[in-house]
């Protein structure tokens, strides 16, 4: 049986912009939050607080490369995956 998702996960990906940096990563790499802000058409200060969100909840690292944000592996399109299948 799956392990239970956590109500703070569940939040991180409660909100589209949060789940469009998750993408942006995903699909393009590490990014800077500048970059992500760019290719949002967010406000930098804005991403900045959504991707301390993420990182909370263990969604995304920037220590890998510094000044640079990447996904962890923790699995978001699979916990995705795992909310559909929930569905009636």
């Amino acid at each position: 049986m799956a392990e239970p998702v956590s109500e703070q996960l569940l939040r991180a990906l409660a909100h589209p912009l949060r789940l469009g940096l998750l993408v942006e990563l995903e699909e393009r790499g590490e990014r800077s939050p500048a970059e992500l802000a760019t290719a949002l058409h967010a406000d930098r200060a804005i991403v900045d607080e959504h991707l301390a969100i993420l990182r909370g909840a263990g969604l995304i690292a920037d220590d890998v490369v510094p000044g640079r944000v990447t996904t962890t592996g923790h699995g978001w399109v699979e916990i995705a995956q795992h909310l559909r299948s929930l569905q009636p």
